[in-house]
């Protein structure tokens, strides 16, 4: 069985809102659900609320100033600046800052290494490392 069609006028909640705030730009949102159910509008506070975060982003949007358009180096550009300073993209220089971080990355492991496995056997694994170290060294 096919639906009726209702009788009633459909009404844009929406549009309603958005025009009341054309007349009264600085309503808030329980004048503005009072207002419209006066003509027998019912409406949330939170479509309200809604419409009118929409509307004042749009109209932001729309005066906010336009980005500056920034030229974009070809890659030709890139690697003549490269060449210029002596670098290049297969070797990285470190940093004093990335030493730095790098040992006391080490001392934390270090300390942990010194709680989980206590005093003793950390230096027997120090102790191990440098004999390592001195036989890489000594090939």
């Amino acid at each position: 069985m096919a639906k009726k069609k209702s009788t009633k006028k459909q009404i844009n909640k929406s549009a309603e809102i958005r025009n009341y705030l054309e007349r009264h730009p600085g309503a808030g949102a329980k004048q503005i659900i009072s207002a419209l159910a006066a003509k027998g509008i019912e409406v949330a506070e939170g479509l309200v609320a809604n419409v009118k975060s929409r509307t004042s982003k749009t109209a932001t949007a729309s005066t906010k100033r336009p980005k500056k358009k920034t030229a974009k180096r070809s890659q030709a550009t890139k690697k003549s600046a490269r060449k210029k300073k002596g670098t290049s993209r297969k070797t990285s220089a470190s940093r004093p800052s990335d030493d730095l971080k790098q040992a006391g990355d080490l001392m934390r492991h270090a300390v942990d290494l010194v709680i989980k496995a206590g005093a003793k056997e950390a230096k027997q694994l120090v102790g191990m490392a440098e004999e390592l170290i001195r036989s890489i060294r000594e090939r």
